[in-house]
């Protein structure tokens, strides 16, 4: 009897652990999922996969019907700045960021008629640079591998696993001779501003994103330009898709005089206000836009627009007011989700007003740049 009743203590101790240990595994992942109703939409989530696994008749990939789910899921929110990443698209989103990517630094155009891939321009300083190619110049083979008729992404892919390596790659130059050229696929940086000095002294400035390095080319190009004799300045943000807040904040800042910059309004209503500090530069500025400028891009044109800095030319922008964290999960992949409202210091939202309206609407139609020749115009 003794030793019956040692044998029911121990199986209900241990029922009582098992218990106990899957009552705090639920806990944990309650709180991490949000509550407990989200355990139970989890375990929905993966009934319907084994259903799909045990049940269904013909040949399917649960991999990518479980991507399509994840995506499908950020798809419903109906929020077009919102979306997951799978591994691979957050490791390119990642570089994106740090405006890096790797390969050689050329910039490849399929021709048609024949299929070869014809060099359209090369990075400077850049590996390929380095190794005298071209623009112009035809690739025809990468290690001995014929690449006419591959895709553009096809031949990327190729670079791209080939991070590090020296690769041998065939070339027909542009007066017809072939040669071999060896060189490495590296991780390039890619300056997302450039300038010049206009004949008109008026000096131009084109941003490209407000990823890394935006701030430090901005502020550069705007001091080397003054110091060159500047009369005005013309920041073209057309085609700009945007990027980080910081590097927007750390622009603005050094353009305008002591002010509000920037407000964010959290989920929960909570407000965060930036200011910029007195010290400006005083020149007379325009800033170029098109339909195609948003997020940090037509902010920045808003701000100067609002602080009357700025003369902004070209089409109305697209009106984003939404800033967006990116969430990596454990499997590499990433959702990148809408988390805060942001107004202008006059506390405009512009996906409420549809972006910005310019002070010169000008559309970019026939021969020429009309929106940068309008913009010289109006400054000098």
């Amino acid at each position: 009897m003794k030793r019956r009743f040692s044998f029911l203590t121990v199986l209900i101790s241990c029922l009582l652990c098992i218990l106990a240990t899957a009552a705090l595994f639920i806990s944990i992942f309650a709180i991490k999922t949000g509550g407990v109703n989200r355990v139970w939409d989890v375990l929905k989530y993966a009934q319907v996969i084994g259903i799909i696994e045990k049940n269904y008749i013909g040949k399917t990939d649960l991999g990518i019907a479980e991507e399509a789910g994840y995506r499908a899921l950020i798809s419903a929110l109906d929020d077009r700045w919102s979306y997951y990443m799978s591994p691979e698209e957050y490791k390119a989103y990642k570089q994106y960021s740090k405006n890096t990517y790797t390969g050689i630094g050329i910039t490849l155009q399929k021709v048609e008629e024949t299929g070869e891939l014809k060099i359209i321009s090369v990075v400077a300083d850049s590996p390929a640079d380095k190794a005298g190619i071209k623009a112009d110049d035809v690739l025809l083979a990468i290690d001995g591998i014929s690449v006419t008729g591959m895709t553009v992404a096809e031949v990327r892919g190729i670079v791209q696993e080939q991070h590090g390596r020296e690769l041998v790659l065939t070339i027909r130059t542009a007066e017809g001779a072939l040669q071999d050229v060896s060189l490495y696929s590296e991780t390039i940086f890619t300056d997302p501003v450039s300038y010049e000095m206009l004949e008109s002294g008026l000096g131009y400035i084109s941003i490209k994103n407000f990823e890394a390095g935006c701030a430090d080319g901005v502020k550069s190009a705007v001091r080397k330009l003054m110091n060159d004799g500047a009369t005005g300045l013309i920041f073209d943000v057309r085609n700009n898709p945007g990027g980080k807040v910081s590097q927007l904040l750390n622009i603005l800042d050094f353009l305008l005089p002591e002010g509000d910059i920037f407000i964010s309004i959290d989920k929960n209503g909570r407000e965060k206000v930036h200011t910029s500090k007195a010290d400006c530069i005083e020149l007379p500025m325009a800033i170029l836009v098109n339909a195609n400028s948003y997020s940090a891009a037509e902010f920045f044109a808003a701000v100067l627009q609002e602080y009357d800095w700025a003369l902004v030319v070209g089409e109305q922008t697209t009106g984003k007011g939404r800033s967006q964290i990116t969430i990596a999960l454990p499997d590499g992949s990433a959702v990148h989700i809408s988390n805060n409202i942001y107004l202008t210091p006059n506390r405009i939202d512009l996906s409420q007003t549809g972006g910005i309206t310019p002070d010169l609407v000008v559309e970019n139609e026939g021969e020429g740049d009309r929106q940068l020749s309008t913009a010289v115009s109006a400054l000098s």
